[in-house]
């Protein structure tokens, strides 16, 4: 191997490496004779595909032309020649350029032998684009006055001083007036326009714009050409300043706060818009005084054109600045239904909104129309709405069903009134809208930070990416589809960070399908994601870490199926996402996934749940219906560590779901108990259960870490389970894997190959009451340690005053204590147990077996 080194060291010291792009120029022209040619051009080109042939101001396909290289290397140039389609009529001008393409072809691999060739060809293709590039740049701006040069070329950054005139307008919309009368002279009227005639004219030499009168209007060259919106332009200034440990008493106007971080005011405040929590009228929330800055007094105290109505309980934190909310309609064209950047429009399709970093604040929502992309600097760039014509409520039904909603984003335009309403295709409008890296906060008003609606047409294709939330809904799809949100932050200001919402139906005339959220961090709400009657919702790859309280009266859930409307949602999955909370403190997350509503087909998959307070999962009695669950490859640790069961059913909802290959290790109690739902146990593994609450009863059929009761009949498979337990837990030494309770109803099992290790009395029990399990199971693999012969295989125990049929697989169990009944009074009947040797019939009176016939 070393010589092998050394060789290729000195066959790449010995390689001659020679640049093969000279500075001769990248075109050449010809004025045609007629003819097809061969027209012969001697710069390197990097293949055909870089040749543009312009044949009398018409760039021709490469289907028209044939192009060889000289030597059959194109690094020393070619010809070109015309196919019969294209011939080169006397008098037309001919162009060959070099426009090379903007790619990299060449693929590298660890460990290869690389000629110098393949080096010296990738270098001479950048050389090539190089000097295309600054061919086609403007390097200096030279001023002349009348064909004599002023000073040397100008480089760099260059400025225009319009002496004389008057510049006005947004940024990137300036309108230059320039007085047109007088009649020559040094530096104004018209010698300075380049006219020296007297009096007004429309005709002045040279001038890239129309004159008109006495004044001279020039167009804004950049906007036409340039499709961006800086909102600096429109008379928008971030300069919102939040000062915190605030004062002010009813009635009074006198406003005094000690800010711990030495923010305060000046007398540029007074006239600027300020918010004051808890200081407006009851609103049963946030209660802001909105109004404006009357008189400065000093850095902490302000006199408000408005006085308080209440007195705050304590200091608050209020917010000031100057209001953009007029300045930013203009930009986006608020209140036109018809937007300048419709589909199809030329240049102005498509425009971006530049929002540089900086507090925003506005009494009015920023609309973003369809098609526009908003560009921020990520939390450094912070937009907060105050007040708002429309106040929410808490989840209630159809709140967000109406124009009537002011978030501080709005996706579409204004309906007149300051809410917001979608911009409808009807109205030209399709394709992408996008959102990025903007920070949106509704301080003390139930709004949105971002809305995305379908109120008034169709609202889809929309990605939000980098958001940052404080407002008391974050981001809120209403009837909408193909919404991204990606790398969303939900900080504590906000309440529920994401809501998506649809119809409840499942048909083919139902538009809101197909959105995601993804890599997300929405753990410091009260509810990570509100799911409303949506369907093929995907949540992905998201913390749910900390999801607390927020003193609301619904629920604290990470994720949320509930729907005011009762409606039902259709294939939500949740893919890989970490479940974190911090019980059994105060304030720990009650459930991370709650059902308080039925969801079809739904997909928890390969998800980490670690200490929950009562639930990982939750059916609430509103979930009847809940059917196609499948719960996959889940890890729980320390689950329901404040009460409850990890998986928890035990409600009057009905449906069926499938548990397949998940873990739970030091659940608090059962790792899933469950009533009423038909289930299928595969393949699941259970690590020390009841480490905080004990089971139901110190019945062993009440003892599984899976445990299956209810009051309507269900069918249960349950195959190859395990418990593990160290003993110690709440289950002491009776820890069965798999427990059925049927004192209520019927329960249809079929089990086999479940194993306990640890159980004192049986893998899988069953207590059959007066309804009775139909049981069928075999190969359970039960071993309690050290019994007998006759009891070292213990794989079901039933306890009730019903016969129990049910047949048993294994040719290693002793018929007498593999099926075996305990001493209830009143137990009477026959058990059947079909073995290695025949069939085993067990007569039972009073509780004890009394026959053994076939045993």
């Amino acid at each position: 191997m070393r010589k092998l080194s050394v060789l290729l060291w000195l066959l790449l010291v010995c390689s001659s490496a020679w640049a093969t792009v000279g500075n001769t120029g990248y075109s050449i022209s010809y004025t045609c004779t007629g003819g097809y040619g061969p027209f012969a051009f001697a710069f390197p080109i990097s293949d055909p595909t870089a040749m543009t042939v312009i044949l009398n101001g018409t760039t021709l396909s490469s289907a028209d032309y044939t192009i060889m290289p000289v030597n059959n290397d194109y690094n020393n140039g070619g010809s070109v020649t015309l196919g019969n389609s294209y011939p080169c009529q006397s008098g037309w001008i001919q162009l060959l350029s070099r426009v090379t393409p903007i790619t990299q072809t060449v693929q590298f691999f660890d460990n290869m032998p690389i000629p110098m060739k393949t080096f010296e060809r990738a270098l001479d293709k950048l050389t090539e684009i190089d000097q295309e590039i600054w061919g086609r740049t403007v390097h200096s701006i030279q001023m002349q006055n009348n064909a004599a040069s002023y000073l040397a070329p100008a480089t760099g950054d260059v400025t225009f001083n319009f002496a004389n005139c008057v510049v006005s307008g947004p940024q990137d919309v300036f309108t230059i007036t320039c007085p047109s009368t007088a009649s020559g002279g040094a530096g104004t009227g018209g010698n300075y326009a380049g006219w020296s005639g007297t009096g007004p004219t429309s005709q002045i030499a040279n001038a890239p714009g129309t004159f008109s009168g006495n004044s001279s209007i020039f167009p804004d060259v950049s906007t036409t050409n340039f499709p961006v919106i800086d909102v600096r332009a429109y008379g928008v200034v971030g300069d919102a300043v939040q000062v915190n440990s605030c004062t002010i008493t009813a009635t009074s106007f006198t406003l005094t706060c000690s800010d711990p971080y030495g923010r305060g005011f000046t007398p540029a405040s007074v006239g600027k818009t300020i918010q004051v929590p808890l200081a407006g009228t009851s609103d049963g929330y946030g209660s802001p005084l909105v109004t404006t800055i009357a008189g400065y007094t000093s850095a902490s105290v302000v006199t408000l054109t408005a006085a308080a109505v209440n007195t705050p309980g304590s200091a608050v934190n209020i917010t000031y600045g100057t209001d953009n909310g007029a300045n930013l309609c203009t930009a986006t064209q608020c209140n036109s239904a018809v937007y300048t950047g419709i589909y199809g429009d030329g240049i102005l399709s498509g425009r971006e909104l530049m929002l540089p970093g900086g507090t925003i604040l506005s009494t009015k929502p920023l609309y973003v129309r369809n098609g526009m992309k908003v560009n921020g600097a990520i939390s450094g760039t912070q937009i907060i709405l105050v007040g708002g014509a429309y106040k929410l409520t808490a989840p209630a039904s159809g709140i967000f069903a109406t124009p009537h909603v002011s978030p501080t984003i709005c996706a579409g335009h204004n309906d007149g009134t300051g809410g917001c309403v979608s911009d409808a295709t009807s109205n030209g409008t399709t394709g992408q809208t996008s959102i990025h890296n903007v920070l949106a906060s509704a301080p003390y008003v139930r709004t949105p930070g971002i809305l995305i609606t379908g109120q008034g047409g169709e609202a889809g294709a929309f990605s939000i990416t980098n958001p940052w939330t404080e407002s008391y809904y974050g981001i809120v799809a209403y009837h909408t589809n193909y919404t991204t949100i990606d790398n969303f932050t939900c900080d504590t200001g906000t309440t529920i960070c994401a809501t998506f919402v649809g119809d409840g139906t499942d048909t083919g005339s139902s538009q809101w399908y197909g959105n995601k959220i993804t890599n997300s961090n929405l753990g410091l709400g009260q509810v990570g994601v509100w799911v409303d009657g949506t369907k093929d919702l995907l949540i992905s790859n998201n913390n749910f870490n900390y999801c607390f309280s927020h003193q609301e009266s619904f629920s604290t859930a990470c994720v949320w199926m509930y729907s005011p409307e009762s409606y039902t949602s259709y294939r939500v999955s949740l893919l890989g996402n970490i479940f974190l909370s911090n019980a059994p403190t105060a304030g720990a997350v009650q459930y991370f996934v709650e059902f308080a509503g039925p969801g079809v087909d739904f997909n928890i998959e390969n998800n980490t749940f670690s200490y929950s307070g009562n639930a990982d999962v939750i059916f609430d009695n509103a979930a009847i219906g809940t059917k196609g669950l499948k719960y996959i490859g889940n890890q729980s640790s320390y689950c329901a560590q404040v009460s409850g069961s990890c998986f928890s059913a035990a409600g009057s909802a009905t449906g069926d779901y499938t548990m397949l290959g998940n873990t739970w290790t030091n659940p608090g109690g059962y790792a899933a108990f469950s009533a009423n739902m038909n289930a299928k146990l595969i393949a699941n593994r259970c690590v020390n259960p009841f480490t905080v609450s004990n089971p139901a009863s110190a019945n062993a059929y009440d003892r599984g870490c899976w445990d299956f009761t209810g009051v309507t009949g269900i069918t249960v498979d349950a195959v190859n389970n395990t418990v593990v337990s160290s003993g110690t837990t709440n289950c002491g030494a009776t820890c069965p894997a798999v427990s059925f309770n049927g004192s209520s109803a019927t329960i249809t099992s079929y089990t086999h190959d479940n194993l306990s290790p640890y159980h004192a009395t049986c893998d899988v029990c069953l207590f059959t009451g007066n309804s009775g399990v139909a049981a069928s199971y075999g190969s359970e693999t039960a071993t309690n340690g050290g019994g007998s012969a006759a009891g070292a295989f213990i794989a079901f125990k039933t306890a009730g005053g019903a016969t129990v049929n049910g047949t048993m697989q294994s040719t290693t169990v002793n018929a007498t204590s593999a099926f075996q009944a305990n001493g209830v009074a009143g137990f009477t009947g026959t058990a059947t147990a079909t073995h290695g040797g025949g069939t085993c019939v067990l007569t039972i009176s009073q509780g004890i077996i009394t026959g053994t016939a076939g045993c």
